[in-house]
This record gives structure tokens, sequence and C-alpha cells, in this order.
């Protein structure tokens, strides 16, 4: 294995121990909901584990206002609870208003806007929910790394990294998505 490899192997790990949220589904922050879509034709596996509540999703994007999901939550090491949910996205992102989206999962009800602040800016996601997350809530994400390195012959895609924060109600959270 060359010494780059060894070096990205061992940033993804340290990015592992740091961060609890890794890869979830798309939609979520680290436990609040954003305006986001699973794209249309698109299947999406994620997992995250946040204070020993473990939760595997499959997101599919039915069309570009409809996306549903399937998700399992596993509590302390016990049963899995499976769940259901669908979202729709009521307005879709411009320059001058934020994509809003209600969702239902489960027992949980959504309403929630997103918007950029502008080009390689934050994206702000904020809303009011019942269930998962009761009341209002707030976001913010970045997405650190979109490119791809080229040396010559060779190029090699960096996964992309987004930063998040946010204060879903109770707690304030912070957190790592690497998508690869």
């Amino acid at each position: 294995m060359r010494r780059i490899d060894w070096v990205l192997s061992g940033l993804v790990v340290c990015l592992v121990c740091l961060f609890p949220v890794l890869g979830a589904a798309n939609g979520i922050l680290v436990n609040v909901p954003t305006a986001d879509l699973t794209k249309d034709g698109r299947l999406v596996f994620g997992f995250q584990d946040i204070d020993n509540r473990g939760e595997g999703e499959v997101s599919w994007g039915i069309s570009p206002e409809v996306a549903a999901k399937l998700s399992v939550t596993k509590l302390d090491g016990k049963a899995g609870k499976f769940d259901a949910g669908v979202k729709v996205q009521l307005l879709k992102e411009s320059v001058d208003y934020p994509a809003v989206s209600f969702e239902i999962a489960g027992n949980s009800k959504y309403l929630v806007a997103s918007k950029s602040l502008g080009v390689r800016a934050p994206r702000i996601h904020a809303g009011i929910g019942q269930g998962r997350v009761n009341g209002v809530f707030v976001g913010l994400s970045y997405v650190v790394n979109p490119v791809t390195i080229s040396s010559g012959t060779k190029s090699w895609s960096v996964p992309v990294a987004m930063v998040m924060g946010e204060f879903d109600g109770k707690h304030l959270n912070a957190g790592i998505r690497l998508s690869f």
C-alpha cells in the first residue's frame, strides 16, 4: 500500500473515532431532518450510532419531489424497531426561497426549510417537529471538499466530507459525513 493510502486510512479512522456520524442517509444532519431529498431514482444506504442508538436506513428517491425510507433503530442492544416514512418537497430551493419539505416517519412529523447561504457557503436548516425531535430545531452544514485530485495521468477522488452542527431542541450536536 502506498504511503498516501496509509495516511488517508489513518485519517478516516481518526474521523470515525472523533465524530459519531458517518454515512448517515440523506435528509438528516446528526439528529434533525433537512429539506433535502434522495435524488430521483437513487437508493441510498446509511448508518449512524449516537448514544447507544444505532440506526440503519435505506432511502429511495421515488420522484423529484418524493422520497421514501425504511429504517431500523436499535436502542441499548435491544431488538430493533422498524419504521417507514415518506418525505414530500413542497417548495424547491431557489435563489430567493428555501427548499421546504414535510416528512412523516414512524411516529414523527416534521416541517423543515433548508437554504444555501451562497456558492461554497454553508446551508442552514430550520424547522418544527413532533416525535424524534420535538419543537423547533436548527442546523448548519458545510461541504468541505467536493474535489478530485489530479497529478499528471493519475487522479483520485477524495471522499466528500460534510461537517454539520445542530440544535435539536434539547442538545447541541456536531458530526461529519463522508460520502464514498
